[in-house]
């Protein structure tokens, strides 16, 4: 087993390589995800997302690779969002749908909260198929028991704020957020 100082020094060198490089391929950000992480790995990765534009390949192994992977590259994909929100909001569309179709757990949580600071902040606007299949999914990972905490809240804020938009929502979440409580 790897020591605390070498599993760094593997994270960092990993990192280096991205770093330097001229361009970076999806295969090569998910290999470096993949590999031993370090100290603020979801910053140095979220600069890195930003820096090369590998919005779509942080998404695609976000949605495609296994889950500890996908997690750190959603993860990384919302720092990068951090730094630079405008940035993000051309892939917000795929954001929404990616959302709706995900089992990840930990890529569900990432996504909710970015949904929701998308569209509180009015960054980005769903049409109304895409506002029904996300509130639909929220509602869905909202009831489910086996959903983390931290992933109902913030589908929870997703819920709230599409109550003026979506009828059956505001119908139905004050119910549902009873039966998560009990």
């Amino acid at each position: 087993m790897r020591s605390a100082e070498e599993r760094k020094e593997i994270a960092a060198a990993a990192f280096a390589r991205l770093s330097n490089a001229d361009t970076v391929t999806q295969e090569m950000l998910e290999t470096a995800l993949g590999a031993e992480i370090g100290p603020n790995m979801n910053k140095n990765y979220g600069s890195l997302i930003l820096r090369h534009g590998l919005w779509d390949e942080a998404m695609n192994i976000a949605m495609q690779s296994e889950d500890k992977v996908a997690f750190r590259a959603s993860w990384s994909l919302e720092n990068a969002y951090e730094l630079n929100k405008a940035a993000f909001v051309p892939y917000a569309g795929r954001l929404f749908a990616d959302f709706v179709a995900t089992e990840n757990g930990s890529v569900q949580r990432t996504y909710s909260k970015m949904i929701y600071d998308i569209t509180h902040r009015r960054l980005a606007v769903m049409g109304d198929p895409t506002a029904e299949a996300v509130a639909a999914k929220a509602f869905d990972l909202l009831l489910d028991p086996a959903v983390r905490v931290a992933a109902k809240v913030w589908c929870m804020e997703i819920l709230l704020d599409l109550c003026p938009r979506i009828d059956w929502v505001a119908e139905n979440l004050r119910e549902a957020v009873e039966a998560v409580m009990q």
